[in-house]
């Protein structure tokens, strides 16, 4: 079964191999690294988590089963934080490499650090659409 990330309020970007993703819907924001971020790219192009799994352990040269745990309970956290849910049956894409820029030599288990300070303010004011101009834009009327 593949997998996405869920709806219109979790949003993403990698940037010198870590991942921040933000859930406007919560006000959390998250951080992954390492495998973490490389999961997270794999799950944005619909795959599943044996297609993970798998491509973890040809990159590390180890066994199916010995990833098999760590891929399931970090996969399970990002259900559990609303980050990701079941993609469409039959979605899961075979033919995909695993990014390897954001990888370690040495594999180390998944992780996610979860932040909740700039809770309150997104939640008040969500991530909007800016110009040039900057925001907020001051009517012509106003001094």
């Amino acid at each position: 079964m593949s997998l996405q990330i869920k709806g219109f309020d979790v949003h993403s970007e990698t940037i010198a191999g870590e991942t921040v993703i933000v859930h406007l819907a919560t006000g959390n924001y998250y951080s992954l690294r390492g495998v973490g971020t490389a999961i997270w790219k794999l799950i944005e192009t619909g795959a599943g988590e044996e297609r993970i799994t798998q491509c973890l352990a040809e990159h590390y040269g180890r066994s199916v089963e010995e990833l098999k745990k760590d891929v399931g309970d970090f996969i399970a956290r990002l259900r559990m934080e609303e980050l990701i849910e079941d993609g469409q049956a039959g979605q899961d894409a075979a033919g995909l490499a695993l990014d390897t820029q954001s990888l370690e030599s040495a594999y180390a288990p998944p992780t996610i650090e979860t932040y909740s300070d700039m809770q309150e303010l997104l939640l008040i004011d969500p991530v909007h659409e800016v110009d040039d101009t900057g925001w907020p834009n001051k009517g012509s009327d106003a001094n």
